[in-house]
């Protein structure tokens, strides 16, 4: 667990995840401490042990919402998602909003 990050929204697909994460500086004009590789790389190594073996792609893909709109479309996408997915006649997923 990180103290500078929340985690907005998220959804666990079969074959992907999604999160939406709110990195905090603890000054105006800092950047964070941690950043998202390592956000990244940290959680897929504890799922890697829990696991047994990495289930993971190599690389990720991200979006920064760097404006309201942005965030506001992330938050809607990963939201949907799961819909999405059913409407295709695919299996049910595990969503979460925090």
């Amino acid at each position: 667990a990180y103290d500078n990050v929340l985690i907005d929204n998220y959804v666990i697909m079969p074959d992907h995840v999604h999160a939406l994460l709110t990195l905090n500086a603890p000054r105006l004009n800092e950047r964070s401490p941690v950043g998202v590789d390592t956000i990244i790389r940290s959680t897929k190594t504890l799922i890697t042990r829990e696991v047994g073996r990495s289930v993971w792609q190599k690389g990720f893909y991200d979006v920064i919402a760097d404006t309201q709109k942005r965030y506001d479309n992330c938050y809607y996408y990963i939201t949907a998602n799961p819909y999405r997915w059913l409407a295709d006649g695919k299996e049910p997923t595990v969503q979460g909003i925090v």
